[in-house]
């Protein structure tokens, strides 16, 4: 049995934010939403299915994809820190 969380309102408006976000993903996909986690998230149906109900929180790394689906530029010498 799963502990019930409570979310404050701004955590949860930034879920339901989140979860949109994912929904016009799909749709701009126009693939199915079983075809969208096989093949674009790399995720089970389920697990998708759980996110855009609520009752699973969004991984921040599928939010940060989600939000800018375009790749980051790849880290060189030159951007690394220097340790």
């Amino acid at each position: 049995m799963r502990a019930i969380q409570w979310v404050s309102e701004i955590e949860q408006a930034k879920m339901d934010a989140d979860r949109k976000i994912l929904e016009a993903r799909i749709s701009e996909a126009g693939i199915s939403a079983k075809k969208f986690a096989s093949e674009v998230l790399k995720r089970d149906e389920r697990t998708l299915r759980r996110w855009r109900s609520g009752e699973s929180p969004i991984p921040d790394l599928v939010r940060r994809f989600i939000r800018d689906p375009q790749p980051a530029p790849w880290p060189t010498k030159a951007t690394l820190p220097k340790l």
